[in-house]
């Protein structure tokens, strides 16, 4: 069976497994990190990937991808792995705004993005290459 690990999170068979990936640092050097849960199954299959809140004021994801994965999805039964990102702009979701309000772009329209560049693009290049490349 594929191990999927982004960042610290490492998949376990049978089990979720929840924490977060670095994604930029402020001026100040304070983090910004971006949570992820993954939920592997018991058996072989493909992955989803579910993400939620590219514009902050999407919210209704958040809450399908926590259901989803604390229990309406029985581990011991899937076949596969699932990946969530519930919040994949932290920065449009503190200000509930449409784009991130440091930059003004729209995450959902620079993917995969590029490093060394406005931040929504390098928020953009660091959840393709940690969570959509690794979820393949």
């Amino acid at each position: 069976m594929k191990t999927i690990k982004i960042s610290a999170v490492e998949a376990i068979p049978g089990q979720l497994v929840i924490g977060e990936l670095k994604v930029a640092e402020l001026s100040d050097s304070s983090p910004v990190n971006v949570p992820v849960m993954i939920l592997q199954g018991k058996y072989d299959g493909p992955t989803l990937l579910l993400t939620s809140t590219i514009h902050g004021p999407e919210i209704t994801g958040i809450e399908v991808i926590n259901q989803l994965l604390h229990g309406r999805v029985n581990p011991d039964e899937l076949h596969g792995t699932i990946v969530g990102l519930p919040i994949a702009n932290p920065f449009a979701f503190r200000e509930a705004t449409w784009l991130t309000p440091h930059d003004g772009y729209n995450l959902n329209r620079v993917f995969p993005g590029v490093r060394d560049r406005w931040l929504t693009e390098g928020l953009a290049r660091e959840i393709f290459d940690n969570v959509v490349l690794e979820s393949n």
